[in-house]
């Protein structure tokens, strides 16, 4: 199944009303993929992290290919290591990585790859959420120009390159991952609720007194 459509069934299943969605590095460009075929909805504010996202077809050629086939397995051992920091340097986490590379196969890999290359027919002007993309500077598989891409591809977002940072900054610094995250989200559910309580046109005083301390 598309994950397009996956997406699609999980959000409906959920019957969240407004809800907001983070997601990281593949999740990312499949929640493109939802915007694009299904439009914003319920989603009510976006937080992509280390998406994979280029704007133009050009972009992609059989050097980018042999890119990610290459580092494929280099990718799957820093996750394990990101994950589990005791992992680092032990012969083991490569032969965890190479487990983790067979049960995804060809076939896995050739979706991600697809649905990576399809990127820049995404029509993502209609997505007028909120939205903030999160790149690490250090990041060799997403790598921080694709977060610029697609920040100047959404109408409302705004994106952070974390220094120092690779492709799992939530893990590498969890307190600063939070801190960004929540700081965006409080921002613009104040400006939200403000425009609710705008269309209404009737507020009482007290609505009145914290609206204007909103703006």
């Amino acid at each position: 199944m598309a994950p397009a459509r996956s997406l699609h069934i999980i959000f409906r299943s959920l019957a969240l009303g407004r809800f907001t969605v983070v997601a990281h590095s593949f999740a990312a460009t499949a929640l493109l993929a939802y915007l694009d075929r299904y439009g914003a909805g319920a989603v009510e504010n976006i937080v992509c992290v280390c998406p994979f996202y280029q704007d133009a077809v050009e972009k992609f050629d059989w050097s980018t290919l042999v890119y990610f086939v290459d580092r494929f397995h280099g990718f799957l051992r820093d996750g394990l290591v990101a994950r589990r920091p005791s992992y680092a340097g032990r012969p083991t986490v490569d032969l965890m990585a190479a487990r983790v590379q067979e049960r995804i196969g060809p076939e896995g890999w050739l979706q991600f790859f697809g649905l990576f290359c399809r990127t820049p027919r995404l029509r993502l002007s209609h997505v007028e959420r909120p939205a903030l993309v999160l790149g690490g500077s250090e990041d060799i598989a997403s790598r921080p120009r694709y977060s610029r891409e697609l920040a100047a591809a959404l109408p409302r977002a705004e994106v952070r390159i974390l220094r120092g940072r690779g492709h799992f900054p939530m893990l590498q610094d969890p307190a600063e991952f939070t801190a960004i995250v929540e700081q965006f989200l409080r921002r613009h559910r104040r400006r939200q609720r403000v425009g609710a309580l705008g269309s209404r046109g009737a507020a009482t005083a007290s609505q009145e007194k914290e609206v204007k301390s909103c703006r």
